[in-house]
């Protein structure tokens, strides 16, 4: 059926029919070829278990969905290329998410998106994707956090495999995940982990400004597709790193703890070059 169109099916001769009966087969056939206009919009049945961002929205409202309801831990959900979906909420859940382009982006303490591991339920890790000729990655949404301790872990795959146009790049720290202090710029004040690709191994820093100084110090090795767990506290007037267990103390350049300026820092490569190739990297927030 197209939409916009009445069509009588050939055993139905129209001019043989009654008037009212002609009318109310009409009116029938035009409100299903409206009603599947919808289907331009991709839509799935619910009981098919798939549910794709058609627009940028709220994860709590329907119209964000194909599936035109909220998603539940039995549906794949799909987040499509320019849609941002916010997530407000702690409820917020599926069966597996699959980035198509799209980003999800969280607003409110204890926001989160849980998925289905076997028999319980934990929170879906976001994969963030630097694009190949990029530094930004995908999920830089500007959002501003209270945390004074920021947990999290983090999964690289082989694309963290590099090498740099220029040799001397090679030791170039790339960013993983922080953010910025002291009620300013995070060029001048931030503190977030770091990484390389670096003698065959990847490299994870401390990695700060202090007064607009930048100040690094490698905390160890990360194994592929492996997860770790980092921690990242405001400790008075430092800094204190954890990684693999081990805390680093760096010193930071304000007393500043409460603020409600701090934003969240995000995967960034680079240095001095763009990334080479596309990296992805898997954030689970704790």
């Amino acid at each position: 059926m197209s939409i916009g169109r009445t069509y009588l099916s050939s055993p139905i001769n129209a001019r043989m029919m009654h008037p009212f009966l002609y009318i109310l087969l009409v009116l029938l056939l035009t409100q299903t070829a409206t009603r599947s206009s919808v289907a331009n919009s991709h839509y799935v049945k619910s009981s098919d278990g798939n549910c794709e961002s058609v627009q940028s929205g709220d994860w709590t409202n329907p119209a964000t969905w194909s599936c035109n309801r909220l998603p539940t831990i039995d549906y794949l959900v799909t987040i499509n290329a320019g849609h941002i979906i916010t997530v407000s909420t702690h409820t917020a859940q599926a069966k597996q998410i699959i980035y198509r382009g799209g980003i999800i982006q969280f607003s409110g303490t204890g926001a989160n998106v849980f998925v289905k591991n076997g028999s319980s339920y934990v929170v879906a890790p976001i994969i963030y994707r630097i694009r190949a000729g990029q530094q930004y990655c995908d999920q830089s949404a500007l959002v501003f956090t209270p945390k004074t301790t920021l947990s999290f872990s983090a999964t690289f795959d082989n694309s963290a495999i590099y090498t740099s146009q220029s040799p001397e790049n090679q030791n170039d720290i790339n960013k993983l995940y922080g953010f910025s202090d002291c009620n300013t710029h995070h060029s001048i004040a931030s503190a977030r982990f770091g990484w390389n690709w670096r003698d065959n191994a990847l490299r994870i820093y401390a990695y700060c400004y202090r007064n607009g100084e930048r100040v690094s110090q490698e905390l160890g090795v990360a194994l592929l597709n492996t997860a770790y767990d980092y921690q990242l506290s405001i400790v008075g007037g430092n800094y204190v790193f954890t990684f693999q267990g081990q805390q680093t103390v760096i010193a930071r350049g304000c007393t500043l703890v409460e603020s409600t300026q701090r934003y969240l820092l995000y995967p960034y490569f680079g240095g001095d070059e763009v990334a080479p190739h596309d990296i992805t990297i898997a954030i689970t927030d704790k």
